[in-house]
């Protein structure tokens, strides 16, 4: 039976909540913690006020960090250690695959540091000489994670007006250098002559156009963004 009834609630609502730990926080936002492993505690503080009305201390924000950091990315000396074994098991996988590693061990003495890695797929070269357009298009962009670096990529154009991917290379950063050891290993893997009628596609990438004079002076380049690439 109610004796008395208080029809207005006067109860402080509680943003805080025991189940809301360390190891809860990074599972749910282990993929902002991994795309950006520099983002502060406080910024993590944001998320989960935000996305679930909680608060929580810096010291649980900062434990989360670490677990998403030691047990998601903390291998990733160990993958680039290993990057050789790889490209030799791409191409033991298939002969005609190509995969290139170069590393530099002149800047620091006794370190072996990664430059380039290219990879073009054996499919890939006779998909592109047998059913595509004499067209390949350039372009780049930046990795972001706790390895950064840009990604060179080249594509086509197949017979249903649909990108086609060519071949690709993970580089240090964008320079003529890095375009000039991309674009001759792809010029030996489609076996491209200075005088082949191709058209190159590319927007203002960084030593691509002095690349391309140098190494396909016939070639007829054109500089377009994506929804003209689209539409060619």
């Amino acid at each position: 039976m109610v004796k008395t009834y208080h029809p207005i609630h006067r109860c402080t609502p509680l943003n805080k909540n025991k189940m809301c730990n360390a190891k809860f926080i990074s599972n749910r936002f282990r993929d902002r913690i991994t795309s950006q492993p520099t983002i502060r505690i406080w910024e993590i503080q944001d998320l989960v006020r935000d996305q679930l009305g909680l608060y929580v201390g810096r010291t649980i924000c900062h434990r989360a960090k670490q677990i998403v950091l030691n047990k998601f990315m903390g291998d990733w000396r160990e993958e680039f250690a290993r990057l050789c074994d790889y490209a030799e098991q791409i191409i033991l996988s298939n002969p005609g695959n190509t995969c290139i590693v170069k590393t530099d061990r002149e800047s620091q003495p006794g370190v072996n540091l990664f430059k380039y890695f290219y990879v073009c797929f054996d499919a890939m070269k006779r998909g592109w000489l047998e059913g595509c357009r004499k067209i390949i298009g350039f372009d780049g962009c930046f990795l972001k994670g706790a390895c950064k670096g840009e990604l060179l990529v080249a594509v086509g154009k197949n017979g249903n007006q649909q990108m086609f991917p060519i071949a690709w290379a993970v580089i240090d950063n964008e320079s003529k250098e890095s375009w000039t050891w991309f674009i001759q290993n792809l010029i030996n893997d489609l076996g491209l002559g200075i005088g082949d009628g191709i058209t190159v596609m590319s927007d203002m990438q960084k030593g691509l156009l002095s690349t391309l004079l140098n190494l396909l002076p016939n070639a007829e380049h054109r500089e377009c963004a994506r929804h003209i690439w689209a539409n060619w």
